[in-house]
């Protein structure tokens, strides 16, 4: 073991273990493991506002491991172990401990979750505690963890940067009824979701969908949707910015700041200070976008269109 640069204290940094199982009622969640963490695939549960999730956990390490990495005593009552969860956006956390057998069932109501949720294995001092480098620590200290997490992702697709788009009844959702596109932001842990107004969908939907073909209607749809694209960026990137945190590099803010990031730096453009933006900026801003997404040479195609329309005829 290797003493943690972010403790003052010594810390087991490699407890090991193992999800049996992860449910939903009946529904049993997918788990894969990414670079950081291990993630549960709670997608499905969206539209769902009430019920628990059920996460079966067994802890394979021993706290009398832990104890003689951390703690010159004979005492294991001074340690337990189980699992810390938090979520950040609504400041729910509850420690689930570990029976003596170190498996642990953690019971998670969906209605106190929102965007993503953390689950870390923690070894954790019942009483204060002098450590084997001489240091007290007070009650509850953590003097173990896991090297990952447990991801809990309801409100975003962890596995990339997609911003998922629907319809909505503006008018029955306090929103200007003649408004076309709306950008729903919370927090940086969530990613946006844009909606449009269900009052124009019979009008554009086919038009703003069509792909795969050369007929007008492709591609004024792909006019349309380069507009779109364009006009959603210019929002999320300033709300990305805003919102990004480097000690949540998961978090869809910071992901898509970073993303945004390097495509700036290979034009040797930095993001601008969103929080001192000029009506200068925000056009700078817009035209290092349309560059980066090739508007432009993308909406240059809507050209084809005028093939198909009959040449005007007679003249002075």
């Amino acid at each position: 073991m290797i003493k943690a640069f972010a403790w003052p204290h010594t810390v087991f940094e490699n407890a090991q273990f193992h999800i049996d199982d992860v449910r939903f009622g009946g529904i049993e969640l997918a788990v894969s493991e990414s670079a950081k963490a291990l993630v549960v695939d709670c997608g499905s549960l969206q539209n769902r506002s009430e019920g628990e999730i059920t996460l079966n956990v067994s802890i394979q390490t021993a706290i009398k491991q832990v104890r003689d990495y951390t703690i010159p005593t004979e005492n294991i009552s001074k340690i337990k172990t189980g699992l810390r969860l938090l979520c950040k956006e609504t400041k729910f956390r509850k420690f689930y401990p570990a029976n003596k057998d170190g498996m642990v069932s953690a019971v998670v109501p969906l209605n106190r979750l929102r965007g993503v949720a953390t689950l870390d294995v923690l070894f954790l001092a019942t009483e204060q505690v002098v450590t084997n480098d001489d240091l007290q620590l007070s009650q509850g200290s953590v003097i173990g963890l896991a090297a990952k997490p447990i991801i809990l992702a309801l409100d975003e697709d962890w596995t990339g940067v997609t911003i998922p788009v629907d319809w909505l009844a503006f008018d029955q959702n306090e929103l200007p009824p003649q408004g076309f596109v709306h950008v729903e932001f919370s927090g940086g842990s969530q990613i946006p979701k844009v909606w449009l107004n269900t009052r124009f969908r019979a009008h554009i939907e086919t038009t703003f969908l069509r792909t795969g073909d050369n007929s007008p209607v492709a591609l004024a749809g792909a006019a349309l949707r380069e507009l779109f694209w364009l006009q959603i960026w210019e929002k999320v990137l300033v709300w990305s910015i805003r919102n990004e945190n480097t000690q949540e590099e998961n978090w869809p803010a910071t992901r898509i700041a970073g993303m945004w990031r390097k495509r700036f730096s290979e034009h040797e453009w930095q993001l601008p200070n969103v929080d001192n933006l000029e009506a200068d900026d925000l056009d700078v801003l817009s035209m290092r976008i349309q560059h980066c997404i090739l508007t432009g040479q993308n909406l240059s195609r809507v050209h084809g269109i005028l093939r198909f329309q009959p040449e005007a005829k007679g003249g002075s």
